[in-house]
Parts: structure tokens; sequence; C-alpha cells
């Protein structure tokens, strides 16, 4: 095997409550994960980008805002390679992570973003 492989202590599973509703058991895994990793998330590159993809993309929305690739690619300070293989991973694991096309660039926010809040994001993007 070449290279370091991305998870070198094995793999951490988890499973979503099927006696819950589907967002309280995706909230409930993702917290039981962030304490497993609590302290081991900077042993993965890879993670760490997934992670910090999602905590800008959140902080973005929270201001009413939407992030373009490109920015992400500053913020995390990677490859376009890179990015991209974070990207698409982090848009599997978080379905509540949106992707929009302005212009043919990929811009990112979250689902919890109003309609109209979004709107007003992408006319800002497109001016």
């Amino acid at each position: 095997m070449k290279g370091k492989p991305p998870f070198p202590k094995g793999y951490l599973l988890t499973w979503l409550d099927q006696e819950l509703p589907r967002e309280t058991a995706i909230e409930a895994a993702v917290k039981k994960t962030e304490i497993a990793l609590q302290g081991q998330a900077a042993t993965s590159p890879h993670v760490e980008r997934i992670r910090r993809i999602r905590d800008v993309v959140i902080a973005a929305t929270k201001t009413r805002d939407i992030v373009s690739s490109s920015y992400l690619q500053n913020e995390l300070g990677c490859s376009q390679y890179e990015l991209e293989t974070a990207i698409t991973r982090a848009i599997q694991l978080y379905p509540d992570l949106k992707e929009i096309k302005i212009f043919n660039f990929r811009h990112f926010y979250h689902a919890s973003m109003q309609p109209e809040d979004l709107n007003a994001a992408i006319a800002m993007k497109r001016n």
C-alpha cells in the first residue's frame, strides 16, 4: 500500500437508530463520532478537511451567505484534487450540505438557510 492510510488506527462505525426520527438519529450518530474522535481528528488531514468544510458552510449560512469552492480551497489551503475529494465526501456524510451552481461555479450552503436568504445570497453572487 502506497502512502499513509487515512485511518491508521482503524475505522469508526456508527449506525442510525431506526427508532428515532431521521434528523435526530443523524445528530446522535454525529455526536457519538465526534466524542470518539475527540483529540484525534488532526491525525487525518482528509477528515479534518471534511469537518472544516461543514463548519465553514454552516458559519456562512448563519450570516446568510453561500460559500464558493474557491473560498473553501483558500480556507483549507489544499490542492484542487484534495478539495474535490473532501467536498464529495462531505456531501455524502452530511446530507444537510447543499450545492448550487452560479455561472458554472460551485457554491455551498446549509439546508437550514431560509429560501428568501438563499435567493438574496444567489443574487449577490451573480452581481
